[in-house]
C-alpha cells in the first residue's frame, strides 16, 4: 500500500518519499579524543673535535739522523717540528 497524499494549502498534494514522518536523527557519537604521548627530549653529546697533531719529524741523536732514514734508535726519538725547505 503507498504512502498517502499530503494536501498542502495553495501548492497542490505534495508526496513524501522519506521514511514515515516522525524521523528522529540517531545520536552522533563523537570519536574518543586522540592521545598524544610526547617522547622525552634526548640530548646527544658529540664527540669533542679530534686535535689535529703536527706532523712532527722524528730525530735519533745517536744515529744523527731522521726517521725513515734510520729505522730504528737505540734511545726514545725526539720529536722535532718541521721547518719549510
Amino acid at each position: 500500500m503507498g504512502r498517502p497524499a499530503i494536501w498542502l494549502p495553495g501548492v497542490g498534494p505534495g508526496f513524501w518519499w522519506g521514511p514515515p514522518y516522525p524521523y528522529w536523527y540517531p545520536p552522533y557519537y563523537y570519536p574518543p579524543a586522540p592521545v598524544i604521548v610526547q617522547q622525552p627530549q634526548m640530548y646527544i653529546q658529540q664527540a669533542p673535535a679530534l686535535q689535529v697533531a703536527a706532523n712532527y719529524w722524528y730525530y735519533c741523536s745517536s744515529a744523527k739522523k731522521y726517521y725513515p732514514e734510520a729505522p730504528s734508535c737505540a734511545e726514545p726519538w725526539i720529536p722535532v717540528p718541521p721547518r719549510n725547505p
